[in-house]
């Protein structure tokens, strides 16, 4: 099953497209095969399953300890990182801001 080697579901929609497309070739107007073999073949249903630990990718709270101590109140990421703490923010949207200060005071210095 390709699904479980890690192709994602539009990869194998093309691959069957592909196939489907040159077998069907293959039975008109070339006329190497009788009947059209992948007629029968069709995607199984998408399973969604629920995500782990590991795919959501949860700090522990002695991780998030350790971080805290090392931030003063000084450093750059203190307040995105306290932010994205205690009101769930992702980090992407929670680091964006601090970039796109960093990266105007960075350009505008430059000759």
């Amino acid at each position: 099953m390709k699904t479980r080697e890690g192709y994602a579901r539009q990869t194998l929609s093309i691959i069957i497209g592909i196939l489907s497309k040159a077998l069907k070739h293959s039975v008109y107007p070339y006329k190497y095969i009788k009947e059209n073999p992948m007629h029968y073949v069709e995607l199984m249903k998408d399973k969604s399953r629920k995500p782990t630990r590991e795919d959501l990718k949860i700090q522990s709270k002695e991780n998030l300890r350790r971080i805290n101590s090392v931030l003063n109140e000084d450093h750059p990421f203190y307040l995105p990182f306290h932010i994205g703490l205690h009101c769930g923010l992702r980090v992407g949207r929670n680091f964006t801001p601090v970039f796109g200060v960093m990266a105007s005071i960075f350009f505008r210095y430059i000759p």
